[in-house]
């Protein structure tokens, strides 16, 4: 028999090379039937060295197909004198070639089949099982469980910190790390164990089979052991920590849903405290997730009702002694609670997407404010407004902004967009593509937080951005903390290495002011200048400003 790539596998070894008529003649689809060896085209090349060797005058061949591919040939070869091939032996050796043939589809058919099954229910990345797999073992779990009266706790991991890997090293490293700790997962837990991959950087493992919940906390232990060993990537050590959350059959849910909520709710407060560590569920986690939803109503209502004031708070260039521009802060005038600074609410804004109603309500009354302080020849330099990447990727949003831009007869040149870090590098190519279309309309980009959102260099040098500003948690060590010394330092050559205008917020205090002139950061904004303060209060802090006796 001819196989494809080996040669024919009987009377000794035949060489396409040696051969090349008789080799093109099975591979051209049709059967081959030779009553006389020696004399036909396709073979008489072989009557020298072959046929007559092996006293071989008739030849009858079928291909064998796979895919469409022709990857054999059933070969009868008859030795004695020459004969004439009946049509039943044609149509014989034919079935033979279609019957491997058609086995060969059906083992195919049965393995993509199976394939697509495990796709269905495996992480494509890992292996391992998915949402739906898991789901369902948990559920049989369950049912064991109540049969044999045992404990049974699902595990909600979140690795910590795993986009700064991503944006550090490429994702290629993440993909590495990913299989890394799936594999020490796998490692640790006992057979009976499921572990599932949810998608990003969450796994989440299902313990079955338990007495007592000390049980649990020792399992949690040896993976907390086995996660802390540093991963050897590229020839290098590299160190992942993870947050878990568990809930526990029966006390904290019934069924599958429940536990894996539970068990998130509790993750997240593990991440809350300080991340690398676990928490077991608490009924005060669904309080607070009730008290997101509560809070979410109460933002709905307050758009409603104009409960919500613009805050404005100064930068200044302190080198050219000048107002510079506004920033515009959003506050909660709440009738039972009073002044709600947005660190307490915006959380819930951004989660539920109300923050798109949010900043549309604030870019339209600050920059109508900035054109009615322009008509009373008030000058205040570019306003700042605080955006999002969810915002700036809703379809109508440019639209919007130049519809804003008209109606409040504000020039691009007098506004400035400040998106953080974090939001920037969320999807860096897309990013790019929507920046570029603000600029075009001569609106300046600055970086807000700098130095908290693991930047990738590579894509910010290619971001439309004009300035960084640097987070105020980095200001607030100014002078006495060695490592934020060295971070704003750092900070600062990084902007003027990039040619980028650089901006400290958070300025408190004479000492820091002192060094961040001496550092060449002359854009400053904080309380030391001015708190933020109500539209009414504006114009009377810009004419103290402007007159120079009154800077430091």
């Amino acid at each position: 028999m001819y196989v494809s790539g080996e040669g024919h596998s009987s009377g000794g070894v035949l060489l396409r090379t040696d051969f090349p008529r008789y080799f093109a003649a099975m591979e051209s689809g049709r059967r081959i039937v030779i009553d006389d060896a020696t004399s036909d085209p396709a073979t008489s090349e072989m009557t020298a060295t072959y046929l007559l060797d092996n006293d071989i005058h008739s030849i009858l061949g079928a291909p064998i197909l796979y895919d469409r591919n022709i990857i054999g040939m059933i070969c009868h070869e008859h030795i004695g004198k020459v004969r004439k091939w009946t049509v039943d032996e044609q149509e014989f050796t034919t079935l033979i070639a279609s019957d491997i043939s058609l086995s060969l589809e059906v083992d195919k058919r049965k393995i993509i089949e199976k394939n697509l099954e495990h796709q269905a229910y495996h992480d494509s990345l890992t292996g391992l099982p998915n949402r739906a797999l898991l789901l369902d073992r948990i559920d049989q779990a369950i049912r064991h469980a109540k049969r044999n009266k045992s404990l049974l706790a699902v595990l909600f991991l979140d690795l910590d910190n795993f986009k700064q890997i991503n944006d550090s090293f490429g994702h290629s490293v993440g993909d590495t790390v990913l299989i890394a700790i799936s594999g020490r997962l796998k490692n640790t837990l006992r057979d009976m164990d499921t572990i599932a991959r949810l998608g990003g950087d969450e796994f989440t493992i299902l313990l079955s089979e338990f007495d007592k919940e000390e049980e649990i906390n020792e399992i949690t232990a040896k993976l907390f052991d086995a996660l802390r060993k540093p991963l050897l990537i590229k020839g290098g050590e590299l160190f992942v920590t993870t947050s878990i959350g568990i809930s526990v059959f029966p006390d904290d849910g019934t069924n599958p849903e429940i536990l894996l909520r539970n068990a998130d709710a509790a993750m997240y407060r593990a991440k809350e405290k300080g991340r690398n560590g676990f928490e077991f569920y608490t009924e005060d986690m669904t309080e607070r997730a009730l008290e997101k939803v509560h809070m979410i109503t109460n933002l709905n209502r307050a758009l409603d009702q104009d409960e919500f004031e613009v805050y404005y708070q100064p930068q200044y260039n302190i080198q050219r002694k000048q107002l510079i521009g506004l920033e515009a802060l959003i506050r909660w005038h709440h009738p039972e609670l009073g002044l709600i600074c947005p660190d307490e609410f915006l959380y819930a804004a951004e989660e539920s997407g109300l923050i798109v109603s949010l900043d549309r309500w604030l870019m339209n009354q600050a920059m109508r404010q900035m054109n009615l302080w322009k008509d009373e020849g008030v000058v205040l330099g570019r306003l700042s407004l605080n955006l999002t990447m969810q915002q700036i990727d809703q379809p109508d949003f440019l639209e919007f902004l130049m519809e804003q831009m008209k109606l409040n007869d504000c020039d691009g040149k007098s506004l400035r967009f400040e998106i953080t870090e974090g939001q920037l590098m969320k999807n860096p190519e897309r990013t790019i593509e929507l920046l570029n279309r603000i600029t075009a309309l001569d609106i300046k980009i600055s970086v807000d937080d700098f130095g908290t959102g693991h930047s990738s260099l590579a894509y910010l040098k290619k971001l439309p951005v004009d300035a960084l500003k640097i987070d105020k948690e980095f200001i607030q060590g100014i002078p006495a903390d060695e490592d934020d010394i060295s971070i704003v330092k750092s900070i600062i050559a990084l902007a003027k290495s990039m040619r980028l205008d650089v901006v400290a917020e958070g300025v408190e205090t004479d000492d820091q002011l002192d060094f961040l002139s001496k550092e060449g950061c002359s854009l400053i904004q904080g309380y030391l200048f001015s708190h933020p303060k109500p539209a009414l209060e504006i114009p009377e802090l810009a004419s103290y400003w402007v007159k120079s006796a009154n800077w430091r």
